[in-house]
C-alpha cells in the first residue's frame, strides 16, 4: 500500500517523506502561488486556477487572495461559495463544501492531525481525517476547523454572543512549566500570594525533613543536605512528574471535554450553546480576559461551564457557584451531559 493510499483510507502514513506525497504538494503549492500573484482584477484568471486546482467547484464560487492548500484535489466547493482573505485548507482528506457556504479572515480546515506519543509523531508519521460542512454556512473570522469534523447546515460558527450556555477550555498549557502552576487566579494579588504560598510549603516539607533527620541523628551538614534534597525533588516532581497516560497534558482533558459535550447536547439545545476553545490568556473560571471583555453580554448573563483539567477526559464534572446553578438552563444542561 502507498502512502497515499494509506492517507486517503485515514491511517497513519509517512507526511514528510514519501517522495510521491511531496510532489503533488508542491504542483498544487506553485499553483497556488501563481493564484495569489494574480492582480485582484483578473478573476477569471483565478477562477481558471482554482478550477485546475481545487477537485469540484459549484457554480458561483470566489477565494480571495492569499489562498493555500496541500493538495487541492481533495478539496469540493458547492454552489455560492464565498472564502475572504487568508484561507488555508490542509487536504489531506477530502474536505467538502455544501452549498452558499460563507468563510471569514483567516479561518483554516486542518484534515490533518499527528500522533500525541513524540516518537511516532518524530518519525513524520500522520493521520487525516475529512472535513464536511453543510449547506447555509457561515463561519466568522478566525475559525479553525479540526480533522474529521462535520459541520451541518444553517449553522452560524463563530459569535457566542446570542448563547445561554457557553462551554470553555484551554489547550496552550506545555506538560512542563518553570513554576508549578496549578491554578491562575485572575486576580494578581492572589496569584502572587499564591506562588509565594507554593514555595512555603515547599520549604516546610523540606524543613520537617531536615528536622525528622536530626531526631536520627544526622549532622547538620547532612541535615542541610537531606532539606535541599527533599525541595528540589518534590519541586522536580511537581514540574516533571509523568504525563497522564490518557493526555498529552492536563488541559488536553478539558478539551476532550468540551468536544464530547458537543456531542451529548440533544438538538433542540444547540441553538443555545457555544463552544469556546482558548489558546492563550486562561484567566479563571471565564476562561480567558480577552473573550470575557470583547463578549461582554455572553460573560455576564451566559452559564459558563469551564472544563479546565477535569482529569483524563473519561467523564464530565460540573462545578458551578450558585448563581449559575439558579439559571434557569442550568438543570436541562446538567440533565443532557451528566449521566446519572
Amino acid at each position: 500500500m502507498t502512502e497515499k493510499e494509506k492517507m486517503l483510507r485515514h491511517i497513519l502514513y509517512d507526511a514528510n517523506y514519501d517522495e510521491a506525497l511531496a510532489k503533488e504538494r508542491i504542483a498544487a503549492k506553485e499553483l497556488c502561488h501563481r493564484f495569489n500573484l494574480l492582480s485582484p482584477s483578473d478573476t477569471q484568471g483565478q477562477r481558471d486556477i482554482l478550477r485546475q486546482l481545487l477537485g469540484k467547484t459549484g457554480e458561483h464560487f470566489t477565494i480571495t487572495a492569499p489562498f493555500w492548500c496541500d493538495y487541492g484535489c481533495n478539496i469540493e466547493l458547492g454552489r455560492n461559495f464565498y472564502a475572504n482573505h487568508n484561507l488555508v485548507i490542509l487536504d489531506c482528506a477530502k474536505v467538502r463544501f455544501g452549498d452558499n457556504v460563507f468563510i471569514a479572515p483567516n479561518c483554516g480546515f486542518y484534515t490533518a492531525g499527528h500522533p500525541i506519543d513524540a516518537e511516532r509523531r518524530n518519525k513524520g508519521l500522520e493521520y487525516a481525517y475529512p472535513i464536511t460542512v453543510g449547506d447555509n454556512v457561515w463561519i466568522g473570522g478566525g475559525v479553525q476547523v479540526m480533522p474529521g469534523v462535520t459541520i451541518g447546515s444553517n449553522v452560524v460558527i463563530g459569535n457566542p454572543d446570542g448563547a445561554r450556555v457557553i462551554f470553555t477550555a484551554h489547550y496552550d498549557t506545555p506538560p512542563t512549566m518553570p513554576v508549578p502552576n496549578f491554578i491562575t487566579p485572575c486576580n494578581v494579588g492572589v496569584y502572587l500570594l499564591y506562588q509565594v504560598g507554593l514555595v512555603l510549603g515547599l520549604l516546610a516539607i523540606s524543613a520537617a525533613a531536615g528536622a525528622a533527620a536530626g531526631l536520627l541523628g544526622c549532622s547538620p551538614p547532612l541535615r542541610a543536605i537531606i532539606c535541599m534534597a527533599v525541595y528540589f525533588g518534590a519541586l522536580a516532581l511537581m514540574v516533571f512528574d509523568p504525563a497522564n497516560p490518557h493526555n498529552a497534558n492536563d488541559n488536553t482533558s478539558g478539551v476532550a471535554a468540551v468536544l464530547e459535550a458537543m456531542a451529548l447536547v440533544p438538538p433542540q439545545a444547540r441553538k443555545a450553546v457555544a463552544f469556546v476553545l482558548f489558546d492563550n490568556e486562561e484567566k479563571g473560571m471565564l476562561g480567558s480576559g480577552s473573550f470575557a471583555g470583547k463578549h461582554k453580554r455572553a460573560a455576564k448573563e451566559a452559564l459558563l461551564v469551564n472544563m479546565d483539567c477535569v482529569g483524563a477526559g473519561d467523564s464530565i464534572l460540573v462545578i458551578a457557584p450558585k448563581r449559575a446553578r439558579e439559571h434557569a438552563f442550568y438543570g436541562a444542561l446538567t440533565r443532557a451531559i451528566v449521566p446519572e
